[in-house]
């Protein structure tokens, strides 16, 4: 049975197969340094929110072509050290609402530099499927 919301009926307080699938994606493109598992996560139609200085120099709504490009420029400036991403499931279910919050850690060398910057991921259910809104650095 599927619900107005595109949820599908499951136990309580476990999460969406189709958001943990988008949650995987995300560590593995950061830990290897390759855009393809996020391409699912690209609407084909949408822009995402960009707000990482290591991924573009600017803020401001990318195309998912744009989004590919400045990802596979950084992944190829950077060598990633470590990265954990989390989601944030609150009590009052913000997956059952579409939207879904995902905190990072991503641990990086850049010429030669290693730095550690905190990032979050928004992720909104669309049409059954969880799609990448936003990247911004957080503080």
């Amino acid at each position: 049975m599927i619900e107005p919301s595109g949820a599908s009926t499951r136990a309580q307080g476990t999460p969406d197969p189709a958001l943990i699938a988008a949650f995987e994606a995300l560590r593995q493109a950061f830990r290897s340094g390759q855009t393809s598992p996020l391409t699912p996560l690209f609407s084909p139609n949408g822009k995402i929110f960009l707000s990482v200085k290591i991924i573009a120099a600017e803020s401001g709504f990318y195309s998912r072509d744009q989004i590919e490009s400045l990802l596979k420029q950084a992944f190829a400036a950077t060598k990633t050290i470590k990265f954990d991403v989390n989601i944030d499931l609150d009590p009052d279910r913000a997956e059952d609402q579409g939207v879904v919050s995902c905190p990072a850690a991503w641990s990086y060398v850049n010429k030669g530099v290693r730095s550690e910057i905190s990032l979050r991921f928004l992720l909104a259910r669309q049409q059954g499927r969880w799609l990448l809104s936003e990247i911004r650095e957080s503080r």
